[in-house]
């Protein structure tokens, strides 16, 4: 990771992401608390005030596929996420209508320093312009899916997107608390953080 990145998070001139409600003007930074069931993708998401602010409810005993249901801290669900195996991608859905809004997949390259990377990447449709852009968490290694948070514009082809734009602007930083397996959410001011905290869940599941 970039010391200098989590310094400077972009400074972003509007909000960004699906649903401006989820766009807030203040640095955020979540707890994603992992909680004990069955499927094993069960989530507490909390700002840092300790208020809940989502959930994730995994199905358990599916046997060619995870569900992962999202609820707001109302218990309505927002979004519900679908992989089916063996594609190492989450398609995302808003409930009821079915509608794909974005999808989560691997992403494998290269380094500056010529080694091989890990990580995962969120497309979507930003809400405001209209124009395609991604998410990347350029993770530490493969095994500890932590690291910096990247935003760019989406041409639909990853190397692409990496020639074009670099590895993007940071948004943020995906870390560890001192305690068993609760993640670290460090967001930007106007960045979607349930998009986001969806993507740094939905990750770890991604093989």
């Amino acid at each position: 990771m970039d010391p200098e990145d989590i310094e400077n998070l972009a400074v972003l001139d509007q909000a960004v992401g699906l649903d401006p409600q989820y766009c807030v003007d203040r640095p955020m930074v979540l707890s994603l608390e992992k909680q004990w069931s069955f499927s094993g993708q069960d989530h507490i998401i909390r700002d840092q005030d300790g208020k809940i602010l989502m959930k994730s409810d995994g199905s358990a005993f599916e046997i060619d596929r995870d569900w992962i249901s999202f609820t707001d801290n109302l218990d309505r669900e927002i979004f519900r996420c679908l992989r089916i195996y063996p594609k190492s991608q989450f398609d995302v859905f808003v409930p009821h209508s079915l509608q794909k809004v974005f999808e989560i997949d691997l992403m494998f390259g290269m380094n500056h320093g010529g080694k091989g990377s890990a990580g995962s990447r969120t497309r979507f449709k930003d809400h405001l312009t209209g124009v395609d852009k991604e998410i990347v968490i350029n993770w530490d290694t493969i095994a500890r899916r932590r690291g910096m948070i990247y935003l760019r514009d989406d041409v639909g082809h990853e190397g692409r997107n990496e020639k074009m734009y670099g590895k993007g602007v940071p948004i943020g930083y995906l870390g560890d608390f001192d305690r068993g397996d609760d993640q670290r959410l460090e967001l930007t001011p106007k960045i979607d953080y349930a998009l986001v905290a969806i993507t740094a869940i939905c990750s770890k599941y991604l093989n």
